[in-house]
């Protein structure tokens, strides 16, 4: 087993590290606190954050390449910014005349206007 993989935890009797492996993502085994469902959430959001810049990466690449078809790359393009807070509003409000008016009228009444 590969260094990275193996618990971090030692031993209280023989002072020697734990030879279980570690639950991707986090530095310890099950038996030394990753069954902790906060350790697994940890260690799952780390997984995830890692994926980000692959994830990116790709897309930008997607997103540059003039023989991708320009429906996948406005996909793309719309992936990248509703990823960096750039989103279409979910429901847009039509205001009218007369809404605008009795909101105006329902304002200057409440100020005794």
């Amino acid at each position: 087993m590969e260094d990275a993989r193996r618990c971090t935890a030692k031993s209280k009797q023989s002072g020697e590290r734990c030879k279980n492996a570690s639950l991707r993502g986090a530095k310890t085994c099950r038996f030394h606190g990753s069954a902790a469902p906060q350790v697994k959430a940890a260690s799952a959001r780390r997984l995830l954050e890692e994926l980000v810049g692959p994830a990116l990466f790709q897309l930008r690449s997607i997103l540059e390449d003039l023989e991708t078809p320009p429906a996948v790359r406005l996909k793309a393009a719309c992936d990248i910014l509703d990823r960096m807070g750039y989103r279409a509003p979910a429901q847009v409000e039509v205001l009218t005349i007369g809404l605008v008016e009795r909101e105006i009228a329902r304002l200057e009444a409440e100020l005794g206007v």
